[in-house]
């Protein structure tokens, strides 16, 4: 008798759904969902009228979205028991720690290069296309200390892996990215669930809950996937998941998104500015200078000959454009970061926000901000050959 399930799962996962899935499975219904939006709209009579033993598999990243689609399976009398969390049970078998999952991938190889930074980065930068062999350490929301962070637990987990390290690229993002600190912005939640990090004390803290408070839910949440019950459900559903390994688990998500006219059209008519552009935490600003100096220190003790490459990476040019006149401050502020570091250590600035090669081009992007396959793609090969042919990365190999 075939095991039957209802699946919801975000858009990005259905290749691992359908790559994965045992064949003596019958899937009664599936539902592909993009935002909380598309989970208020579900007609779910198929769960309410369902009969027998039927499953419900849902694959969801987003936290805030799962909480809701969790909400509302639940009110159709669903019990427990015939729940599951496809992505967490997938996960629950790797490393909490996401820069494990990474470098494991790399594991008794040993590297030319690293690249570390923000979301921009990890979606902007291709491994395959750089020089050498490289691993991208980027996540969306990482700051200059959890980057350094990140370096220091390689440096005492992967030290083969990155002891002939010959370049490391820093993804800066901004010219106000030592204005930002993880832990005190409204991502820090999400950051921590799949970074793999404990939270950390800061100062303002501006959180209702105590560091404690963050650190207990953090524990829970990384429990999930693992009871024995769903460790069964999910190896009879989805046995080829490890064998096949992709889609939930995968670095740089290939979205198939592309940044639409609307989504222009709403930007230019009332443009937002981030509150990191519109406010200075002189706190945080001297707390990531003095963690870029230990970035930089660490990187030196690694490997002393090592190249260093600070890159500002475009957004789409209709946001450059309307950034420009905020970012004249910002810009005059970062640079005067980037001097005082120069008299210390020895770096080269790449800045690319005015690169309408790739900014002027809304092919390139998923976003107004985000770079998508195609112009990750074309920005990673502009960069190598720089990093190659300008910057003589090709005497090192």
């Amino acid at each position: 008798m075939k095991k039957r399930i209802i699946l919801f799962y975000e858009y990005f996962y259905y290749n691992f759904v359908r790559d994965s899935i045992a064949l003596d499975v019958e899937i009664l219904k599936e539902y592909s969902i993009r935002s909380i939006e598309d989970i208020e709209t579900l007609d779910l009579n198929c769960i309410v009228e369902r009969d027998g033993e039927v499953y419900i598999g849902f694959a969801v990243y987003n936290r805030k979205m799962k909480v809701k689609l969790l909400q509302t399976i639940l009110s159709c009398g669903i019990n427990k028991n015939y729940l599951l969390d496809i992505y967490k049970a997938y996960m629950a078998g790797y490393s909490k720690n996401r820069f494990q999952r990474v470098m494991n991938r790399k594991l008794n190889q040993k590297l030319d290069g690293l690249v570390l930074g923000i979301s921009h980065g990890m979606v902007g930068i291709v491994e395959g296309k750089m020089p050498g062999k490289v691993c991208n350490l980027c996540y969306s929301s990482q700051d200059i200390y959890f980057n350094y962070l990140t370096l220091k637990k390689c440096y005492e987990q992967y030290y083969y892996e990155i002891k002939d390290l010959k370049y490391v690229v820093i993804d800066m993002f901004d010219y106000f990215y030592f204005n930002f600190d993880t832990i005190l912005s409204g991502a820090f939640d999400s950051f921590f669930e799949a970074s793999g990090f404990l939270c950390e004390e800061r100062s303002p803290w501006n959180k209702v809950q105590s560091v404690q408070q963050i650190n207990e839910i953090l524990i829970d949440i990384w429990q999930e996937g693992k009871t024995a019950w769903e460790q069964k459900l999910f190896s009879e559903f989805f046995p080829y998941a490890r064998e096949r390994d992709r889609g939930v688990y995968k670095e740089n998500i290939v979205y198939d998104t592309r940044l639409a006219d609307s989504e222009i059209l709403k930007f230019k008519s009332s443009p937002k500015v981030p509150e990191l552009e519109s406010k200075i935490f002189h706190h945080t600003i001297q707390f990531q200078v003095d963690n870029m100096v230990k970035l930089f220190l660490l990187l030196k003790k690694i490997q002393p000959q090592i190249r260093i490459f600070l890159v500002l990476l475009p957004k789409y040019k209709v946001v450059e454009d309307v950034e420009k006149s905020l970012n004249r401050t910002w810009k005059t502020f970062f640079m005067n970061i980037i001097g005082e570091l120069k008299k210390d250590f020895s770096f080269e600035l790449l800045d690319f926000k005015d690169y309408e090669e790739i900014s002027a081009h809304k092919e390139n992007y998923r976003d107004l901000t985000h770079l998508g396959p195609d112009g990750a793609a074309r920005f990673t090969e502009h960069l190598s050959d720089l990093l190659i042919h300008q910057y003589g990365l090709d005497a090192l190999f």
